[in-house]
């Protein structure tokens, strides 16, 4: 029993000698700094975030104290040395038509040049590291979402790939990437592909409420082939008994190099994407719900194996590049 209790004490006399080593270090160089008449992020050797955390050694206990010490004293910031955000949205828009480089933090800045507002970040410096290549984009979410028409944040972006040397493939289901054409044809084998997945718009709208008609997507391809982009399309996702792929087929082939063709793949019924599938089909396609159902979970139901046979056939009649997954 004694001896432990020598060893509590122990632990708590080290533990506080190195708390207050860690608190005397950052009183002793905040207040250097305040003499200065200096901000707590300004140091002798310039700008650092605050607090001061060297970058090399290992994260030992000091730098977990000072980080629990930081979050009850917040830094001191000098009177007028940053604008409420309602303020700075307001004079933001009082200087439109100037030119102006707002910094918001970190490495983010707002430049407004010539009319045009840019907002940096990290992608400059992360394509740095690595040689030129094609970056492929709206694997995992569209880029041209429809606020991009008024953000222009992709074209922002490929415009920076462009600069840098860098090619772009994109995926997306809207038409907005015509706007962007000009960049593209300046990039070294760009590529997009446009992703459909039903002849009618009135279902269409009932699984993509949010999407273009899909013939203005076959529009689209149509003028990025016209205009010399590299095209291909993607028929995703079948839904069984409800996605006609051979008329979609029918309208992609002229204006695509290939045509990747999955059908809708989901693992468990506990997951979100078919609770959400499942509720469109309750309410839109209940006489087809269980058919569709028994599909989806088995890759050897019947409708799969007639599927995959007639695509094949086209593949082979029409001499198609079509890529199947199903």
């Amino acid at each position: 029993m004694r001896k432990a209790l020598i060893y509590i004490a122990g632990g708590v006399a080290l533990f506080f000698s190195i708390f207050h080593l860690s608190i005397w270090e950052q009183f002793s160089w905040s207040q250097e700094l305040l003499k200065e008449g200096k901000p707590k992020h300004h140091t002798t050797e310039g700008f650092r975030n605050y607090p001061i955390v060297p970058a090399s050694p290992a994260l030992g206990i000091s730098f977990y104290l000072r980080r629990i010490w930081s979050a009850f004293n917040l830094p001191y910031v000098p009177e007028n040395h940053y604008l409420p955000e309602e303020k700075a949205i307001n004079q933001f828009h009082e200087l439109e038509g100037t030119n102006t480089l707002t910094w918001i933090g970190q490495s983010t800045l707002l430049i407004r040049l010539d009319g045009k507002v840019i907002i940096t970040d990290q992608l400059n410096n992360e394509l740095s590291k690595i040689p030129p290549q094609t970056i492929y984009m709206g694997w995992h979410t569209d880029s041209y979402q429809p606020c991009e028409a008024e953000y222009r944040q992709t074209r922002q972006v490929l415009e920076l790939l462009l600069e840098k040397g860098f090619s772009a493939s994109i995926l997306t289901k809207s038409d907005l990437i015509l706007r962007d054409i000009d960049v593209l044809d300046k990039m070294d084998n760009a590529s997009v592909s446009v992703s459909v997945a039903f002849n009618n718009n009135h279902i269409r709208q009932q699984f993509e409420s949010n999407t273009i008609d899909t013939e203005d997507r076959i529009t689209a391809l149509r003028k990025l082939r016209k205009a010399g982009i590299k095209t291909s399309a993607l028929i995703c996702p079948v839904i069984p008994y409800i996605t006609d792929v051979k008329p979609l087929i029918d309208m992609l082939a002229p204006y695509t190099d290939v045509i990747w063709i999955y059908g809708l793949s989901i693992q468990e019924r506990s997951d979100q994407n078919w609770q959400n599938v499942q509720s469109i089909l309750n309410r839109y396609f209940p006489n087809l719900k269980e058919q569709i159902e028994a599909a989806i979970f088995s890759k050897d139901h019947p409708y799969w194996i007639q599927l995959r046979q007639n695509l094949l056939e086209i593949q082979n009649d029409r001499q198609l590049n079509l890529s199947i997954h199903l």
